[in-house]
C-alpha cells in the first residue's frame, strides 16, 4: 500500500468521489491521492482499463480527473488548497468497478471502434456516437468557462526549460547583460531533475537565476514554435492559467531536458508503474509507492532514490532485458521474468535508465533529428559560429547529438551574436 510516511504539516480537507482525504497544502492533488493509496486513479478511454500516474510532471494521462466540475485536469499539476472535489471521470460504476470494463475481457486483443459495424447502415452511426460517449473525456464543465486574455511579449532572450541548463545559462545571459532574459517551464517548480538529485543546488542555481535579474515563469507551457514573417524569429506561443502569450524573442534557446523512459512488457500500463523520477518525488514528499518495489535498470536517478528509501522499503532489482511482464488487474501486484520460473511480488515498478531527449520544439524550430536505433537524436550539433541562429539548443537535447553542452560557452556565444545584432 501507497501511505505517508509522515503526518501532513500543512492539512487540508479534499473529496474524491465523496470521501474526504487530508493533503498537504501547496503539494500535487495527485500526490495527496496516492497517499491515501488512490493510485487507480483514471481509465483508458476505450477498453477503460485502470490507469495510474506514471510521470507525475504532465506528460500522461494516468492521473486525469474532474475537479471542481472541471473535466481532464491533470491532478498532478494542480496545486491542493483545501477544498478541491476530485471525481474519477469516464466510468459507469464507480472508480474501482467500471461496467465499461467489460470491453477489455470481450475483446482481448484490441478493438478498432472505426472498422466496428462500419458501413452498416444506422448501426454504423449509433456505434460511432456510443464510442465518443463513452470515452468520457469530453463531457463539459459544469460552468462555462470564462474567456481569458491573450497577450504579447516581447524579449531578448526566451529560454525554454527550468532545469539545470535552462537555470545555469540564463544565470550567466543576465549576468551578461544581453537583455530581459525570461525563462519558461512547465513544471510546479523550477529545477527539475537537478531538485530531485539536491533541492538545495536547485534552490541555490533559482536564487542565482533571480539574482542576475532572470524572469521565471513556472507553470507555463510551451504550446509551439512558430516561423514568423520575414528575417523575424521564431515566436513562442505559451499558456497558463491566466492565459495565452504570444513570445517574441531575439534569441529563443532550447533547455528541455529529456523525456520519462517507457518500456515494452505485459501490463505496463498498470497503476503502480512509476518513472523513476515520479517516484523519487513522492519520496522527497515523504510519500511511499509501497513496502515492496522493483527497480528497473537503476542508474543516479535510481540510486538516489535507493538511498532515500533504504529505511521505508524493500527493494528488488531487475533489468528491463529481463521483466517480462507485470502481474496485476487492477493494479501491481507482482511481476514475471523471462527464462526464469521466478517471479516478484510487490507493489510498484520503478522505471529507471537512459531517458530520451525532448526533442519536440527542437523539430519545430527546424533541427533535424534521426532515429539511432534506440531513441531521437538530433542528427548534428547546434553551431558556434559568429553568425548563429536564433534559436539554440543546450542540455541533454545538444548531447544527443554528441555535442558536450557547454553552457557558459554557449553563454558568451550568444552575448556576442546578440551584441552584432
Amino acid at each position: 500500500m501507497a501511505a505517508r510516511l509522515s503526518p501532513a504539516t500543512s492539512a487540508v480537507e479534499i473529496w474524491h468521489d465523496g470521501t474526504k482525504l487530508l493533503a498537504n497544502a501547496g503539494e500535487p492533488l495527485a500526490f495527496a491521492l496516492i497517499a491515501a493509496d488512490r493510485i487507480a486513479l483514471a481509465r483508458s478511454p476505450k477498453l477503460h482499463r485502470p490507469r495510474g500516474p506514471y510521470c507525475l510532471a504532465g506528460a500522461c494521462d494516468g492521473c486525469l480527473a474532474r475537479v471542481n466540475g472541471v473535466p481532464n485536469v491533470m491532478t498532478c499539476m494542480r496545486r491542493a488548497a483545501g477544498g478541491e472535489k476530485v471525481e474519477t471521470q469516464n466510468v459507469i460504476g464507480s472508480r474501482g468497478t467500471d461496467l465499461l470494463r467489460a470491453s477489455d475481457f470481450l475483446f482481448p486483443k484490441g478493438i478498432d471502434h472505426h472498422q466496428l459495424f462500419a458501413g452498416v447502415p444506422i448501426i454504423s452511426a449509433v456505434v460511432q456516437a456510443f464510442a465518443r460517449r463513452v470515452a468520457g473525456l469530453g463531457e463539459l464543465p459544469d460552468e462555462p468557462q470564462l474567456p481569458r486574455e491573450a497577450r504579447k511579449l516581447c524579449v531578448d532572450v526566451a529560454v525554454v526549460g527550468g532545469g539545470r541548463s535552462g537555470l545555469t545559462l540564463s544565470e550567466a545571459l543576465g549576468r551578461a547583460n544581453v537583455g530581459s532574459v525570461h525563462l519558461f517551464d512547465d513544471k510546479l517548480e523550477l529545477g527539475a531533475n537537478l531538485r530531485l538529485l539536491s533541492p538545495e543546488r536547485a534552490d541555490a542555481a533559482l536564487l542565482a537565476a533571480h539574482a542576475a535579474s532572470v524572469v521565471c515563469h513556472p507553470e507555463t507551457t510551451i504550446v509551439g514554435l512558430f516561423e514568423s514573417p520575414g528575417s523575424a524569429p521564431p515566436t513562442l506561443l505559451t499558456a497558463n492559467a491566466e492565459g495565452a502569450t504570444l513570445v517574441s524573442a531575439r534569441a529563443i534557446v532550447l533547455a528541455t531536458g529529456s523525456s520519462d523512459r517507457t518500456l515494452l512488457f505485459g501490463n505496463n500500463d498498470l497503476p503502480g508503474v512509476f518513472s523513476v523520477r515520479a517516484a523519487l518525488a513522492l519520496l522527497r514528499a515523504h510519500i511511499s509507492i509501497g513496502p515492496r518495489v522493483l527497480l528497473i535498470d537503476a542508474s543516479e536517478m535510481g540510486r538516489v532514490f535507493e538511498q532515500l528509501a533504504t529505511d521505508q522499503l524493500q527493494i528488488t532489482h531487475a533489468t528491463s532485458d529481463s521483466l517480462l511482464s507485470a502481474k496485476g488487474s487492477a493494479r501491481v501486484s507482482g511481476a514475471r521474468f523471462r527464462d526464469t520460473k521466478q517471479t516478484w511480488r510487490g507493489e510498484a515498478i520503478v522505471i529507471d535508465g537512459p531517458r530520451p531527449s525532448a526533442l519536440q520544439l527542437a523539430i519545430q524550430a527546424g533541427f533535424a533529428v534521426e532515429f539511432s536505433g534506440e531513441a531521437y537524436r538530433l542528427r548534428s550539433p547546434a553551431s558556434t559560429a559568429a553568425d548563429l541562429p536564433p534559436v539554440w539548443v543546450t542540455g541533454s537535447a545538444a548531447e544527443s547529438s554528441g555535442a558536450k553542452a557547454d553552457t557558459y560557452a554557449l553563454a558568451t556565444a550568444m552575448s556576442h551574436f546578440l551584441g552584432q545584432a
